[in-house]
């Protein structure tokens, strides 16, 4: 409906407020050259298990990620806002959004029931189209292992 879609691209301005938006989009502008690194680090520092995750403040839990991950794979206002970033970003955001849902997948709490497969797939169309990215065959080996898991 139009009233989901309108809600669904103001997203951002609801959850995060003005101001918060403002400093993602400027962070992403002016650090550029190490966004595949700092994306990585974060999916890194959400992802690797310390122990009791509790006492970790500020980190995301995996239903929050989901949601977030089935917003840009699944919805036309999650996909535009990625449309409208740089490719690099709409690239590695796409694949992390991937990494994610196999891991709800895992958690068994894929409650919209978002079906991975084509996701894979078109991750690794535009990771192997991207020129530059430091950690490429690694995100390449990751989405084959994903392939296989998922084959039908």
């Amino acid at each position: 409906s139009l009233y989901t879609m309108v809600r669904n691209v103001a997203h951002f301005y609801r959850t995060l407020g003005k101001k918060r938006v403002a400093m993602v989009k400027e962070i992403m502008t002016r650090e550029n050259e190490i966004i595949e690194s700092v994306m990585r680090m974060f999916f890194l520092w959400y992802s690797l298990d310390y122990g009791d995750t509790e006492k970790i403040k500020g980190r995301p839990k995996l239903p929050t990620l989901y949601q977030y991950a089935g917003y840009f794979l699944n919805t036309l206002g999650g996909r535009s806002y990625l449309m409208r970033r740089d490719p690099k970003v709409r690239t590695l955001a796409y694949y992390y959004c991937v990494l994610i849902l196999d891991r709800a997948n895992e958690a068994q709490i894929n409650s919209d029931g978002i079906d991975i497969r084509p996701h894979i797939k078109s991750a690794r169309t535009n990771i192997s189209n991207q020129i530059g990215f430091i950690y490429q065959k690694q995100y390449l080996a990751q989405l084959e292992r994903l392939i296989a898991k998922y084959k039908p």
